[in-house]
């Protein structure tokens, strides 16, 4: 055996043991290239098609935290941190381009890794970005006042489906609304003018319909004030930062709340 193959077994097993944590995490230990050139929200990567690099791959952009000593300036330890994510929108040969989705304030992606990105976890955090990203992009052109009519935004931004929902589910519960007052108040007037030859049940089935159609009539209206509501967070807020979610759920008193849900 040549002096040197152990050599290179121990060069070998010791490069396994160094990748092992990386691969552990879902993170290849090799970048898959540099960023070589910004413009506004593009980034240029010195990767392409040679190195497997395609349109919709989603790469994080890797800087270090340096620890180092107060008093003598030793470093130590420098632990590698995610401070923002790409998308790739074009593979050429040698180069690609991609739209940075996230970038944490005061960071400069000059010159920094990226890293493909396969925890999934990891993965569902940068889509995320990457959709309100796009959301906060095209309502960067439609005016805030559309937000008024509900569903009218959102179908100016090109979310159609999304815009006669909510319009829909407005219209709705503003009909619902006044359909159970106006049945709320027919039964209050009969209950008003029944004599005093009517038995006292009937008094008590007509008040008691009153009140079921007018606390009906208050429960379609508050849907229609949540759903106004999730409207205007949607137009206003969802298209920056952290996503919120929005739901409707009804209480053990048959009343409906709306929830927010912040997702750090």
């Amino acid at each position: 055996m040549s002096p040197r193959r152990p050599l290179i077994w121990l060069f070998v097993l010791t490069l396994g043991w160094a990748l092992l944590p990386g691969l552990a995490q879902g993170q290849t230990f090799l970048p898959e290239g540099v960023i070589i050139r910004t413009e506004s929200s593009l980034a240029y990567i010195d990767a392409g098609q040679q190195q497997g690099l395609m349109e919709g791959d989603l790469l994080d952009i890797m800087s270090s935290e340096v620890l180092t000593h107060p008093l003598s300036g030793d470093t130590l330890s420098v632990t590698p941190m995610a401070v923002g994510a790409l998308r790739v929108r074009q593979v050429f040969a040698r180069f690609a381009i991609g739209e940075v989705v996230h970038l944490e304030p005061g960071q400069d992606p000059m010159l920094m890794p990226v890293y493909r990105i396969t925890d999934p976890e990891r993965m569902s955090q940068v889509m995320l970005y990457a959709q309100h990203y796009s959301y906060e992009t095209a309502s960067s052109g439609v005016p805030k006042r559309l937000a008024l009519i509900p569903g009218l935004y959102q179908f100016k931004l090109g979310a159609p489906g999304k815009g006669w929902t909510l319009l829909g589910l407005e219209v709705a519960s503003l009909t619902a609304g006044v359909l159970c007052r106006v049945q709320s108040n027919s039964y209050y007037e009969n209950y008003r003018g029944l004599g005093a030859g009517y038995p006292q049940e009937e008094f008590d089935r007509q008040f008691d319909q009153a009140s079921t159609w007018h606390q009906r009539s208050k429960i379609a209206f508050w849907a229609a004030g949540a759903f106004c509501a999730y409207n205007w967070i949607d137009a206003l807020w969802l298209g920056k930062g952290p996503p919120l979610e929005g739901g409707m759920e009804m209480s053990s008193q048959g009343l409906p709340l709306f929830q927010l849900a912040y997702r750090f």
